[in-house]
């Protein structure tokens, strides 16, 4: 916090010597501000990219960060490298045509990470983690994103848009027991909107969403060792499966869990007043998946489905020099995971196929996340603002039960964080040098799980498996009081002989719970970034 004052203090101290020529107007551009001027511009639906009307820009930028702390998930590591790069654009064509393009690229390494064999498992069907704490290991792993959307006005007030996202990952931990996954996340959407009226816009779109993420389990070590993984239904309860050439951790088959989603999306923007706007975007999908390989001469072991509901309204008020937003957004999800069951059979050519039954419900999960939030932009200057201040309250709510017959766990967590920030841009004769502030707090409520039974259990019966330790861990990130405060400093500066707004970025970040649940749980985690850019 000391370092942060000094920022502080320096900065106003800039400020107060800041020389009164006017500055050169490319200094007077930011890319945030431009990209967030209007909900249209980040819709799923890209038509709304016609609603772009100011200079064509682009921001680049290359970073390396890091992460240390215990106060992390069970899938997380305490101990975090990364490093990579990315450039952003909009770009209006022609008076009819704007583009949106983007590229990215994330080298991420982990240490003393266990936990899932998933990226990011915290909305799947469910999960594989490791059945012990002592083959914590590094993982690695390499993300590659491209995005590009078109809009095209077609005259009459009526536009079209076309947009793609993909995402491609590699992920491998180095310390048996391994696994080694491949990622494909792709998401299509064409839509379009029409203007019936100078203060009225409709929109609507259909969407695609398929992913797949293999996972591949292998051994490099002893193979007199046993390694199990647990299969975790729910919160943290399941069967503990032995690593062979069997089951969902088969170490002789690549294995995917694979999503498709398909879904339609309405938008209406209103001018309620020449300056005030509001935005309205919902949308419905559909998800269905399976892990597995569907093919009669291989199985799938599971089938999920689950429905998702959206919403995001903001209120936009501009104003000669400043602009208030007031956002909100919803968004739930409800799914529904089943076991398969069945049989190994041969036919008449001694070859193995499978037969199956009824599925068994394994769990049923619902997510519910909103946040209202409102961002206030003062003494704007072309297309940068002197001040911004950002309030936001965000609540994310997971409500979930876990069968495993005739025993069931129950879990039912939220939490509600409340986030502050000031940012203040300092606009100097030869640069711009901006500094801002963060303060939060957030706590959670709600057990680490309830056991129950569906019926009286049989003697033969044998009660699930329970990884505690991860249960514990993640219940203590969800619902300890914690609080966070970070500080940012960037200088923007025009490089010689170029067109070009160059910057250099740095932040800190240090988040500390209150409380400690058990040994397993972190109290503190400090994260940082250093980055630099430019902006054309």
């Amino acid at each position: 916090m000391k370092q942060g004052l000094t920022i502080l203090i320096c900065c106003l101290c800039l400020n107060l010597a800041a020389q009164t020529d006017q500055p050169d107007s490319t200094l007077l551009r930011d890319f945030r501000f431009v990209k967030h001027s209007d909900p249209w511009l980040t819709s799923r639906n890209a038509a709304g990219l016609t609603h772009y009307h100011t200079q064509n820009i682009a921001e680049a930028e290359a970073y390396v960060a890091f992460a240390r702390g215990e106060l992390a998930d069970y899938y997380q590591s305490p101990k975090v490298l990364q490093a990579g790069a990315g450039v952003e654009a909009f770009y209006r064509i022609n008076r009819r045509t704007v583009v949106y393009g983007q590229v990215n690229y994330d080298n991420f390494s982990g240490r003393d990470m266990t936990g899932s064999a998933f990226i990011m498992p915290v909305r799947n069907p469910f999960d594989i983690v490791e059945d012990s704490l002592t083959n914590a290991g590094t993982k690695h792993r390499d993300t590659y994103q491209l995005k590009g959307a078109v809009g095209i006005d077609l005259g009459h007030g009526v536009s079209v848009g076309l947009r793609l996202d993909y995402t491609a990952a590699n992920y491998a931990k180095y310390k048996d027991l391994r696994h080694k996954n491949k990622l494909m996340d792709l998401v299509f959407s064409a839509g379009a909107s029409w203007m019936p009226v100078s203060w009225l816009t409709i929109g609507a779109d259909y969407f695609y969403h398929r992913q797949t993420e293999s996972v591949t389990f292998s051994l490099y070590g002893r193979d007199d060792k046993v390694y199990k993984s647990m299969i975790s239904y729910g919160p943290f309860i399941g069967k503990v499966e032995q690593l062979g050439n069997s089951g969902l951790t088969d170490k002789t088959r690549e294995m995917p869990l694979v999503d498709d989603i398909n879904g339609v999306g309405v938008q209406l923007s209103a001018d309620l007043m020449p300056q005030l706007t509001f935005y309205n975007a919902f949308s419905y999908c559909h998800r269905k998946g399976y892990y597995g390989r569907k093919s009669p001469y291989t199985i799938t072991y599971t089938n999920h489905a689950s429905d998702s509901y959206q919403y995001q309204g903001q209120l936009t008020l501009n104003t000669t020099s400043a602009r208030h937003q007031l956002a909100f957004t919803l968004d739930v999800e409800n799914l529904e995971n089943n076991m398969q069951s069945y049989r190994e059979l041969r036919d008449q050519n001694d070859v193995t196929y499978y037969e199956y039954y009824d599925p068994v419900k394994t769990v049923n999960r619902l997510w519910i996340d909103w946040d209202i939030t409102y961002t206030g932009h003062f003494g704007i200057r072309h297309e940068l603002p002197k001040w911004t201040v950002t309030a936001a309250l965000v609540s994310h709510q997971r409500k979930q039960t876990a069968y495993f017959y005739p025993y069931l766990r129950r879990q039912n967590l939220r939490q509600t964080e409340c986030r502050l920030q000031g940012e203040r841009n300092i606009v100097l004769r030869s640069g711009v040098l901006s500094v801002a502030a963060t303060v939060a707090f957030a706590k959670g409520s709600g057990e680490p799980y309830e056991d129950a039974t569906m019926a009286l259990p049989s003697d033969k019966q044998k009660a699930p498996d329970s990884m505690d330790a991860f249960l514990y861990q993640e219940y203590h990130l969800m619902t300890a009081p914690q609080y966070t405060l970070g500080v940012q400093a960037k200088y923007a500066f025009r490089f010689p002989g170029t067109r070009l707004l160059t910057h250099v970025r740095g932040a800190v970040e240090h988040r500390k719970a209150n409380t400690q649940y058990n040994d397993y749980c972190g109290r503190d985690r400090t994260s940082g970034i250093l980055a630099v850019g430019c902006t054309f």
